[in-house]
């Protein structure tokens, strides 16, 4: 197999490469939506039917989600892989050298917004899929693809999706490329990643602005009532302290 990748990249390099770039000139900026969103959805389900998946885009409240799977219905294992299409706006971000959306190669690197989140990595997955249906005829197991559009503003209407798809996107195992990145060339792998939640506290205080030297020391601060709040609900050790928080939560 090595050789055969060998000479995959070797032959369509520069049509791999041309693919990518012509991805990055696309904003595609989740925030502002428009045209471009629905061309990168419309460009992500054009390279996973090339990749030799059946693909469809789906509606939603929001932008497109692309769904692409392929591989034997009845294989023993199941690999869903997630991604997304969106990028972050660049108007507010200083230090920008070349247009973000006119890729610059330099040297081995791409310069441009979205080149590493994300649509260098999922490119390189549906490339690998393409790849391996070629050289094999097939793929040894089921796979799917999943795209959204509104990551980069907090994917709103990924869980509007997932809930009426159950069913379509089951599998063994999920993987995806959208994390830290070591510095040089050295892969990594992560195995899990810290997940949030939104709290709302209400603390009060005197029901008139007091003057803090004269009542400073009388009249509780609701300030510092939060602060003494917060503190209490991590440990040093970062282990949460809240009963019932992580009911729900994998080990």
């Amino acid at each position: 197999m090595p050789s055969d990748v060998d000479s995959f990249l070797t032959t369509h390099r520069d049509q791999l490469i041309g693919q990518y770039l012509d991805f990055l000139r696309v904003p595609g900026v989740a925030v502002t939506g428009g045209p471009d969103i629905r061309r990168m959805a419309e460009l992500a389900a054009a390279k996973c039917a090339e990749a030799g998946l059946e693909v469809a885009v789906h509606e939603t409240p929001g932008h497109p989600v692309v769904y692409a799977h392929g591989g034997p219905p009845d294989a023993p294992f199941t690999l869903l892989t997630y991604g997304h299409y969106d990028v972050f706006p660049v108007d507010d971000q200083p230090g920008w050298r070349s247009d973000p959306f006119e890729p610059l190669v330099r040297g081995d690197r791409v310069y441009a917004r979205g080149a590493g989140d994300n649509k260098g990595q999922f490119l390189a997955y549906l490339n690998a899929v393409q790849w391996w249906q070629r050289a094999a005829g097939g793929l040894p197991v089921r796979v799917k693809v999943l795209l959204e559009g509104e990551e980069e503003y907090g994917s709103r209407h990924l869980p509007w999706f997932v809930e009426r798809h159950r069913a379509e996107l089951a599998a063994d195992l999920c993987v995806y490329s959208d994390g830290p990145m070591l510095p040089g060339d050295r892969p990594a792998l992560l195995f899990g990643a810290r997940g949030g939640v939104a709290l709302e506290f209400h603390a009060a205080g005197a029901a008139v602005p007091l003057h803090s030297g004269n009542f400073g020391g009388v009249v509780a601060n609701p300030i510092l009532a939060l602060a003494r709040l917060f503190a209490a609900m991590v440990a040093p050790n970062g282990d949460l302290r809240v009963p019932g928080l992580e009911r729900g939560c994998p080990d």
